[in-house]
C-alpha cells in the first residue's frame, strides 16, 4: 500500500507501475482498494502524533491529512513529516534575551 499511496500523496510518479509489473498484480484495481487507501492514509497520518510538539509545520501538516482524508480528498498533497521535523531541527535556536 505504501508505493500506490505514496504516489497519490507525495507526487512520486512511477514506482507503483513498476511494482505492480513485477508482481503481476495491481493493488489499485482492487475492489477494496479505497478502503485500503484510506487505511494506509490513516497509518500515514497518525504516525505524527509523538512528533506534533516538534513544531508548527508537523502540526499544520497533521491537521490538512486529517483534513483530506475526511473530506476523501485524494488530489491533495502531503508533506513528509521528516522534511518538516527535518527543517524545525536545523532551524536555529534562539538566544535568551533574542526577540521571538
Amino acid at each position: 500500500m505504501a508505493v500506490p499511496v505514496g504516489e497519490i500523496r507525495f507526487g512520486r510518479a512511477g514506482a507503483h507501475r513498476r511494482l505492480a509489473a513485477a508482481y503481476g498484480y495491481d493493488v489499485t484495481r482492487d475492489p477494496h482498494w479505497p478502503l485500503l487507501r484510506e487505511a494506509r492514509e490513516l497509518k500515514m497520518t497518525i504516525a505524527a502524533v509523538p512528533l506534533l510538539a516538534s513544531g508548527a509545520g508537523v502540526r499544520e501538516e497533521f491537521l490538512r491529512r486529517i483534513d483530506s482524508v475526511r473530506r476523501a480528498d485524494t488530489t491533495a498533497r502531503w508533506i513528509p513529516y521528516g522534511k518538516l521535523s527535518a527543517a524545525a531541527a536545523s532551524a536555529p535556536s534562539r538566544q535568551r534575551g533574542e526577540p521571538a
